[in-house]
């Protein structure tokens, strides 16, 4: 069995959760993979496609997929497709979220930082964010199992290799960690933003990004929902995380440029 039914919340530990909407079938890749990874799937077990079922917790608000992937699939999945995202600093540009990120966080937090603020990015991936907050005087550290890890070491950014553990930091030891899109792939995110938590200064900031369900189920679209997003945020849900984790929030908002 490479599913297995959800009927709680992973945010508020609710059970009524609603059905909102109900897709026979959908990749479970949906990005352009090489025919021998593609092959690779197949000779794991995994299957081609799965059924699409989304429902939001009456609680919270979360939602999350009534149907997933089991822990073991998944992981296969990571093991064997991670590797194929294109490097944004290897191509000298970037997607426009990843730049308007960057905008974002010289425009909340470059006044308020000393210089050489220690920066930690959990799944940082090519270090693509990294290497520009290097070059406007930020101490950059990154996180990631991934191979795309090696390009930031190439570059010279420290980078831990290995799926993020509060034990491989010192606690209270970044004035800011950053985690961009991940949130979504976690299957206990309260726990999550709770160990990012634990590695940050009791005056540092957590920056976070991850898209906005509210926003695309209101247009009609189904962009984040898909198997390697476990559950996707709304704005009062990612309040509800993060409040649970034991953190404050300074400023919460969505942008959809």
């Amino acid at each position: 069995m490479s599913l297995v039914e959800v009927t709680e919340c992973n945010v508020c530990g609710c059970t009524n959760i609603s059905s909102v909407c109900h897709l026979p079938e959908i990749p479970i890749v949906l990005r352009p993979i090489p025919q021998e990874i593609s092959l690779d799937l197949t000779y794991k077990g995994i299957p081609r496609t799965m059924p699409l079922r989304i429902g939001i917790c009456q609680n919270c608000g979360h939602m999350i997929l009534l149907l997933k992937l089991t822990d073991q699939v998944l992981q296969k999945l990571y093991d064997s497709c991670y590797d194929t995202y294109f490097s944004q600093l290897e191509l000298g540009f970037a997607t426009t979220d990843t730049d308007l990120f960057l905008e974002v966080f010289r425009k909340n937090l470059g006044s308020k930082l000393p210089h050489k603020s220690r920066v930690l990015e959990v799944g940082c991936y090519d270090v693509y964010i990294l290497h520009h907050l290097s070059k406007n005087g930020f101490e950059v550290y990154g996180c990631d199992p991934s191979q795309g890890a090696k390009i930031g070491q190439e570059k010279g950014i420290p980078i831990t290799k290995a799926f993020f553990s509060p034990q491989l930091f010192p606690p209270n030891h970044f004035d800011i960690v950053i985690n961009r899109n991940l949130i979504e792939h976690i299957a206990k995110p309260v726990e999550f933003m709770a160990s990012l938590g634990e590695v940050t200064k009791d005056a540092g900031y957590i920056v976070m990004e991850t898209p906005n369900g509210e926003y695309y189920l209101q247009h009609g679209l189904l962009d984040p929902f898909h198997p390697e997003h476990i559950s996707v945020f709304t704005q009062s849900s990612l309040a509800k995380c993060v409040r649970k984790a034991g953190l404050y929030i300074e400023k919460l908002f969505s942008d959809t440029r």
